[in-house]
């Protein structure tokens, strides 16, 4: 059983990351192979610290492949960013698979949001109000670009809520 500072610590390092992986896409539409390499190897440690089962860490090696399979298909297919699937995947394994589909269906929700707002933005044409935001550039390109890392993080968030993680510590 994990002591309460090691419960703080298993409770924020995934949110934290999210976090930071969220604002990182948003910010220049790239989520860096290193902030999903931390994810994925924060977890292998939360496993050891929190004590998981091993047979619940199977369920989330299993949720993770899954979704690393769909994201592929959806990269191959030019529907997704490849940080993208790799983000979606890494935060499937700290999901697990009880909690998937609430998940999925979070981070569905917000990255059709988030595309709606930067249509409204497009079309509202708030390109000239950008001057030296740099970064904003990418919402008005020709093809509509989403920093879906966002969506992930929102429901990344939203779901770990109802995960092991929580239900384990609280």
């Amino acid at each position: 059983m994990p002591t309460s500072l090691d419960g703080i610590l298993i409770l924020s390092v995934f949110p934290i990351l999210l976090v930071a992986a969220g604002i990182g896409d948003f910010l220049t539409m790239r989520i860096p192979n290193w902030l999903n390499g931390a994810l994925i190897v924060a977890f292998v440690v939360m496993v050891f610290v929190a004590g998981m089962p091993f047979e619940i860490v199977k369920w989330h090696l299993a949720a993770a492949g899954v979704v690393l399979l769909g994201g592929m298909i959806l990269f191959f297919t030019i529907q997704f960013g490849g940080g993208d699937a790799k983000m979606l995947a890494a935060s499937a394994l700290w999901i697990g698979w009880t909690s998937l589909i609430p998940f999925l269906i979070y981070t569905a929700l917000a990255g059709g949001a988030l595309a709606a707002l930067v249509i409204i933005w497009r079309r509202l044409g708030h390109e000239s109000d950008m001057r030296g935001m740099v970064w904003l550039r990418g919402l008005f390109n020709k093809q509509i670009k989403v920093p879906y890392g966002v969506a992930i993080a929102i429901g990344g968030i939203i779901a770990f809520s109802e995960t092991w993680w929580v239900k384990s510590i609280v």
